[in-house]
């Protein structure tokens, strides 16, 4: 979680956290509070303007999948294919669903991942190029062969409320 002067800003794993959090403590006064992925905003922050990014589910698990594979210390999980990597995350915290994820913050304003750049520079005008961390080489979802019927109804099962919520 990053706190500034007047807003408050929730890192979702795999959703430009790392990139958000070095901006918004380089440019616009952030400090971080607690762990970077903070859920519980602080009492004393409650009156501030609260924003998260969220993903796209599909593109998120396939990110953290991706990322799992190449950093992840235990060989069992790097070794995972996407389905059975899919199952299992769901069952972990960093695989927690974005809704279920900012529930206990609400309200936030959402910054779409896919227009992040756009949005960001709309909040803070001074924004300028948002730093890039943890960016992957891999094509878009839509055209992972990752992103198998299996992985599909696995993230949509999963993910169905912020599907309904965020990506009608």
């Amino acid at each position: 979680m990053i706190i500034g002067p007047n807003y408050v800003f929730l890192c979702v794993p795999r959703c430009a956290s790392n990139t958000m959090a070095q901006f918004l403590i380089e440019h616009v006064g952030g400090q971080q509070f607690g762990h970077h992925h903070e859920r519980e905003v602080p009492w004393q922050q409650c009156g501030k303007t609260r924003y998260a990014v969220i993903r796209h589910p599909v593109d998120r698990m396939l990110s953290m999948w991706y990322h799992t594979r190449r950093c992840s210390p235990d060989p069992a999980w790097r070794a995972m294919d996407a389905v059975t990597f899919a199952r299992r995350c769901t069952e972990t915290e960093f695989g927690m669903d974005q809704f279920a994820f900012l529930q206990p913050a609400q309200p936030v304003r959402i910054i779409r991942y896919e227009q992040l750049q756009d949005q960001v520079s709309r909040i803070w005008p001074s924004a300028g190029t948002l730093p890039r961390h943890n960016a992957e080489l891999r094509p878009p979802w839509e055209h992972d062969p990752a992103a198998t019927p299996e992985f599909m109804a696995i993230v949509h099962e999963y993910a169905a409320r912020t599907f309904e919520r965020w990506f009608r």
